[in-house]
């Protein structure tokens, strides 16, 4: 039985999968399985990120109109400052990613392995040092969206291609 959350990351990525189905120039091709297999997943993510950056953004903000000493209100104004750096870099990733964008029409797999490793970077890099608390499931989401578009296996190297055994 799935949880709550659980459900409503099916929900809404079955609600993303149904907009890129009804897409008309999305050929079939490795793209398209991209988009109908894993991009959901990815959109899913990016929708509990956003919504996490904003729940903390209200909090940070009630916090700052407390009576506090001016190291903390400093601190407080940093990270305000880079809680909207992320929604405005997320918003971005979101329009560029919507079934409705015109970055859709170029059919680039390159382009969206690309944007997919950029927000890949930012969850390695940034995500920790903003007050935003993901659940495991909301991470395992954007991991299935990164295998299926991004994730690159190890190719053997040359001295294992010709290995024999003796």
């Amino acid at each position: 039985m799935l949880r709550k959350g659980q459900q409503q990351m099916a929900a809404s990525r079955e609600i993303w999968f149904t907009s890129y189905l009804k897409m008309d120039f999305l050929r079939s091709g490795r793209y398209r399985m991209m988009v109908l297999g894993s991009l959901p997943h990815i959109l899913v993510f990016l929708g509990v990120l956003y919504t996490g950056a904003q729940d903390s953004r209200v909090k940070t903000k009630k916090r700052t109109r407390l009576p506090l000493k001016s190291e903390e209100l400093d601190s407080l104004d940093k990270q305000l400052t880079r809680i909207n750096a992320a929604l405005k870099i997320i918003i971005k990733w979101k329009k560029s990613l919507d079934p409705q964008s015109d970055f859709h029409v170029r059919h680039d797999c390159l382009e969206l392995q690309s944007i997919i490793k950029e927000i890949e970077e930012f969850i390695q890099n940034d995500l920790a040092e903003l007050p935003i608390a993901l659940s495991p499931e909301t991470r395992a989401e954007f991991d299935m969206g990164f295998k299926g578009i991004a994730y690159r296996q190890s190719r053997p190297t040359e001295s294992h291609r010709n290995w024999t055994s003796p």
